[in-house]
């Protein structure tokens, strides 16, 4: 839930005049402080979905229309931080729960893109 309120936030605020949203308001707006959302700003900056500006604004990292939802799930569900500098092993039953899982996240948002999430907003 954190990385798609995460990303329609930066998208809502994307379509302003001004184009961005700093860390620090979207903390406040989310009741979540900075130090919890700067993995999942990372994360998703690193997957190539968002992009931080020279005044230190999020926007979205590449056309709204071609950010999937499963992709910003992906960045937090397989890409989650462990604490290890090396990905899990998962045991066998837990893999094949996750992958369970994944198959139902992907039932439910389909072909969805941050833009079909903006315009159910409106």
């Amino acid at each position: 839930r954190l990385a798609l309120d995460v990303m329609l936030s930066v998208g809502r605020e994307f379509r302003n005049p001004g184009g961005g949203i700093a860390i620090d308001t979207l903390s406040r707006q989310l009741k979540i402080p900075g130090l919890t959302l700067a993995p999942i700003v990372e994360g998703l900056e690193d997957a190539g979905l968002l992009t931080v500006t020279e005044t230190e604004c999020l926007q979205p990292g590449r056309e709204m229309s071609r950010i999937r939802l499963d992709e910003i799930l992906r960045v937090v569900r397989k890409e989650g931080i462990t604490g290890s500098y090396r990905g899990p092993k998962w045991t066998p039953e837990i893999d094949a729960l996750g992958s369970e899982l994944d198959a139902a996240v992907i039932s439910v948002v389909g072909e969805k893109t941050l833009t079909d999430l903006l315009g159910e907003d409106d």
